[in-house]
């Protein structure tokens, strides 16, 4: 975008990595900083965002996007995964966001500045077995050997030791160019894979729990993407109500996995019990691959058809994995 000098045009070209001026927050704050800073007309138009006060700033989607070059869902999944709160729904096109401690003041990119992680192998003392739900002790054993299985060949140049903790970079890409659909974006995936299982800017190593804890939420890996896009659907129809990462957000109505039980998402609603619902790790998204405690269904948009959500908010535009 010519409207753009050519150094932050570098920055927003830049892939997500260690460097801190590459992360997702950094960009959007430099992008309100430089509509801030300029007085040309409609700029906030253009770029498609603009401080509102010094806690709260606004966001046309579809224009930053096309601004960072990249989609509607990537745009979701980091905002919610790094805990930013919508404040509004969409008026006109702009919805109104805040998140604590990204102000117009102080650009918080110090959460992807933490010490420097030492470039040896590190013992992971972390368990090397999951618990999953709704299925048999023989399925829970099939399913962790499949975890081991994949995550030692993920990790080939680790020998694929599940006691090792891997750089996160590392693992985001080879998952994702292992992972992803035929005619997904290899960018893509690694931008949906980082905001679930790394959804902290501040983690730089991966373990093999939380590897095997993803995998039980969306697994079989043949159909990881297609799951993820049908419950981001669900969820960016409906509120935005999911979270993968630890939010401080307020909501009457919201969902997230279970920490110890990993293939069961639970939602939560004013102060009504939980509802839990599985994934069914083993079975791939040709198959009725959702349970909740009574029946099946074929898939994330079959369950909430049949149970819609309904917290008084409006749908939002349309979602695509890719």
């Amino acid at each position: 975008m010519m409207i753009l000098p050519l150094d932050l045009q570098s920055i927003l070209k830049r892939k997500s990595s260690r460097d801190p001026s590459s992360r997702f927050s950094s960009k959007l704050h430099l992008l309100l900083s430089f509509v801030l800073k300029n007085t040309e007309q409609n700029l906030e138009d253009i770029i498609g965002c603009a401080w509102v006060n010094e806690e709260e700033f606004k966001l046309n989607k579809k224009q930053i996007c096309l601004v960072l070059g990249i989609k509607l869902n990537t745009l979701n999944v980091n905002l919610h995964a790094l805990g930013f709160i919508q404040q509004k729904h969409n008026k006109d096109g702009w919805t109104l966001w805040k998140r604590p401690g990204f102000t117009r003041s102080s650009p918080d990119i110090a959460d992807s500045q933490g010490a420097a992680v030492p470039k040896i192998k590190m013992s992971n003392p972390q368990i090397t077995k999951i618990k999953i739900g709704k299925v048999s002790p023989e399925e829970v054993e099939q399913f962790n050997l499949i975890a081991r299985k994949t995550w030692a060949e993920l990790n080939k140049l680790n020998g694929g030791d599940i006691n090792y903790i891997v750089k996160t970079n590392e693992f985001i890409h080879a998952a994702a160019c292992r992972f992803k659909q035929q005619e997904q974006p290899l960018q893509n995936a690694i931008d949906v894979l980082q905001a679930i299982i790394a959804p902290n800017p501040l983690q730089d190593r991966i373990t093999f729990p939380q590897f095997a804890k993803f995998l039980a939420m969306f697994g079989p890996e043949n159909t990881i993407m297609l799951k993820i896009a049908s419950l981001l659907s669900c969820s960016n129809q409906s509120g935005q109500w999911l979270f993968f990462g630890k939010s401080d957000t307020i909501m009457s109505f919201y969902g997230t996995f279970n920490d110890s039980e990993p293939n069961c998402l639970e939602l939560f609603h004013m102060n009504s019990p939980p509802v839990r619902i599985w994934n069914m790790p083993l079975t791939d998204a040709n198959g009725d691959y959702i349970r909740d405690e009574i029946t099946s269904y074929l898939s994330w948009e079959d369950y909430f058809q049949k149970h819609p959500v309904n917290i008084g908010m409006p749908p939002i535009s349309d979602f695509s994995t890719y």
